[in-house]
């Protein structure tokens, strides 16, 4: 089976010896020392998610009904994505896809100082493959900055305050430029958008706000992308030599089965952030090869 997912009653063997070993006892063995700051950060990540996709309508609710034919009802965006992120991505360069071309990553740190998050490699979803050059793959980062150990008071897990430093894909690589890495100053410094957990959807509905109207300016007023298409294929924007070709690819054979031509208004130019405000999944097929 691929992919197989355990439940708290699920047993182990080794070939044809088994033990009496459950998942829910591998589970509190592994997992349960909230000191380790891996662990701190998976489970503020688990946070996140839920949060985000319970609040989806919000996010992204008039990104869908602006930039696609679809008119989701309530409760439709949570279900188009909840199976996906039953358990955790493991290898996705970004944390969470709320839809196409808004891409979110979650980070954790109790020492701002010495904090950093490294440019990755984007991913190529035509050849299974990471591309060979590097950068923040993601539209939306989000670092979690945690001012005090996690404290267990009876059955709660105190994880005490948050502050939430919010920066765009696009606001990390004017500021990054060609440093391999973002630090904290790239996100508290300049015009920093920081809150607590009890504002982080008000205000990430007010960064996706934002990146609509900053795409809309760039676009023909009414168009749209036939959603009908999505159940069978992913809408890409791929490089090519004679420029970016976009269009429906579908799930499986990869092959493109409708081009899409989308209005660009005149004397504006696109760059790879510009297409995924619009709705695409960019594929950066002939990216040069850069250093971190």
């Amino acid at each position: 089976m691929k992919n197989p997912l355990i439940s708290e009653t699920t047993t182990f063997s080794l070939g044809d010896l088994s033990t009496p070993y459950k998942a829910s006892d591998f589970w509190g063995w592994a997992f349960s020392n909230m000191s380790v700051p891996m662990l701190r950060g998976v489970l503020i990540e688990y946070i996140l998610v839920q949060h985000f996709i319970e609040n989806i309508d919000q996010i992204v609710g008039e990104t869908v009904r602006t930039l696609t034919t679809w008119h989701p009802r309530k409760g439709d965006l949570e279900k188009s994505i909840r199976e996906h992120y039953e358990s955790q991505p493991h290898g996705d360069v970004f944390d969470l896809q709320l839809t196409w071309g808004t891409t979110c990553e979650f980070k954790t740190t109790r020492a701002p100082k010495t904090w950093n998050i490294s440019k990755t490699t984007y991913w190529n979803p035509l050849k299974n493959a990471n591309c060979r050059t590097y950068g923040f793959p993601a539209q939306i980062y989000i670092l979690a900055v945690l001012e005090s150990e996690a404290e267990l008071r009876g059955d709660v897990l105190d994880l005490g305050a948050l502050n939430f430093y919010i920066r765009t894909g696009r606001a990390l690589d004017k500021s990054v430029g060609d440093r391999p890495s973002a630090r904290f100053s790239d996100f508290s410094e300049g015009e920093p958008l920081i809150c607590t957990f009890d504002k982080l959807i008000e205000n990430i509905a007010k960064v996706q706000k934002n990146r609509l109207t900053e795409v809309l300016e760039q676009i023909e007023p009414g168009w749209k992308l036939d959603h009908s298409t999505y159940k069978n294929a992913y809408p890409l924007a791929v490089e090519l030599p004679e420029g970016v070709q976009a269009g429906f690819y579908e799930k499986h054979t990869k092959k493109l089965v409708k081009i899409i031509n989308v209005p660009w208004r005149p004397n504006t130019t696109q760059e790879w952030r510009d297409w995924e405000q619009a709705g695409f999944q960019y594929v950066h097929m002939l990216s040069p090869k850069n250093p971190r």
